[in-house]
């Protein structure tokens, strides 16, 4: 399965049937453009690796309050 190509609804509909699964594609799919547009303002490597964990965590940590509806 080509992720760049996966649509973001389905890769939402794979979240609520395996999270884990949900999340690995998520983070595939979406890491390098939060890295780039995170080293247009951070410098550091290192902080910009804590912007882009920091990112998907708040979406893990919220992920339960979050409708597709809201979403979409």
């Amino acid at each position: 399965m080509e992720v760049r190509t996966l649509a973001d609804e389905r890769i939402l509909d794979i979240l609520e049937k395996d999270s884990q699964r949900g999340m690995a594609l998520l983070m595939e799919k979406y890491t390098a453009l939060i890295w780039h547009v995170s080293s247009h303002y951070i410098r550091n490597p290192e902080d910009i690796k804590e912007c882009v964990n920091d990112t998907f965590s708040e979406f893990i940590f919220t992920e339960n309050g979050l409708s597709r509806r809201n979403i979409l």
